[in-house]
């Protein structure tokens, strides 16, 4: 069995494959993997697979497994190391955390949690009370932070979104969960509807802000770069499209 070792550069943002290099440029299939689907640059004597924070996990995730399906044993440098130990633990964190967000969606959860969140609702949504369907699937939003809820129109989806909103707005400032703003992507038709559910659960009108076309580029930058936003915008999805690093900035505002 060939044995591959793997390093990596941190400040250039690429793992280096520095030892069993020719055995996987004379694996045909191998070598077309790593440069078709990995974008690897081969050289004499290495091979360096560059990377970005968000394909990181992505990229070693699928060198580990093509490794593997080809029979080659891996050994790493001392920084290796520390990134693979902690990209298992973040595997393991979520397989645990996506355990208990599949009991949560079968009515099979935490009971005081569920408590709390119920009377956090109780508490804050002061002018619409959730059926015990709408507070299950809220409390499995605001629990998970992604979620997927595809339920017939009329069913209350925009309500539990509010009220997992609320929640998480009313976390404790120490709470890596808190949030402090909501961000929808939608149809222009749904703003209305949006504003109008904001006014039906907390009995106050919103002061959402719609980023629409009357307004210029620079404006809706100097939002989305602002320290101050609303507590709901709303934006087309044709409006996306121009406000790419803007939108992505807009999250990480204030942490």
């Amino acid at each position: 069995m060939a044995i591959i070792k793997i390093e990596i550069e941190n400040e250039n943002k690429r793992f280096i494959i520095t030892e069993g290099t020719k055995e996987i440029v004379n694996n045909p299939g191998l070598k077309s993997f790593l440069i078709n689907f990995l974008g690897a640059e081969i050289t004499s004597n290495e091979i360096f697979l560059s990377y970005t924070l968000e394909t990181k996990e992505d990229i070693l995730n699928k060198l580990h497994k093509i490794l593997f399906r080809y029979g080659f044993e891996e050994k790493h440098s001392e920084e290796m190391d520390v990134v693979l130990k902690s990209f298992y633990q973040e595997e393991e964190n979520f397989k645990i955390f996506s355990l208990q967000a599949e009991n949560i969606k079968n009515n099979n959860c935490d009971k005081n949690d569920f408590e709390n969140f119920i009377n956090s609702l109780s508490e804050y949504v002061t002018h619409r009370t959730l059926y015990p369907l709408q507070l299950l699937s809220s409390y499995h939003l605001a629990f998970s932070q992604n979620a997927c809820n595809f339920s017939v129109p009329g069913s209350g989806k925009t309500s539990i979104v509010y009220g997992a909103y609320t929640y998480l707005k009313n976390l404790s400032d120490d709470n890596p969960k808190k949030i402090d703003k909501l961000l929808i992507i939608g149809p222009l038709s749904s703003f209305g509807p949006w504003e109008n559910e904001y006014l039906e659960c907390f009995g106050k009108k919103s002061n959402a802000k719609r980023l629409l076309g009357k307004l210029s580029k620079s404006e809706k930058k100097n939002y989305l770069y602002s320290h101050n936003p609303s507590d709901v915008t709303l934006i087309g999805y044709q409006g996306v499209i121009n406000l790419v690093e803007e939108l992505k900035s807009f999250f990480f505002i204030g942490i």
